[in-house]
């Protein structure tokens, strides 16, 4: 998944087994390009796949919308 700038989000279709599952495991590769402030989240199946206390799952869709709400990211990193 790949949020644009802009707000719109990208769908990264072209990949293949996570990492550490198959042995040999083979993938597809595609590529992209990333412009400034967009946001390329990184994250397992445990994200999508985690439950709440009535054992209902996150899922894909909610995290879609998730990261379609706007938002004030910071230009630049802070400095500490």
């Amino acid at each position: 998944m790949l949020r644009h700038a802009s707000g719109t989000v990208e769908r990264l279709e072209i990949g293949g087994y996570p990492l550490g599952i198959a042995k040999g495991a083979r993938c597809q590769c595609g590529t992209t390009t990333l412009e400034a402030n967009d946001l390329l989240p990184i994250f397992t199946d445990g994200l999508v796949e985690a439950e709440n206390e009535r054992e209902y799952e996150y899922g894909e869709p909610r995290m879609m919308e998730f990261f379609q709400a706007p938002r004030d990211l910071p230009r630049k990193p802070s400095k500490g």
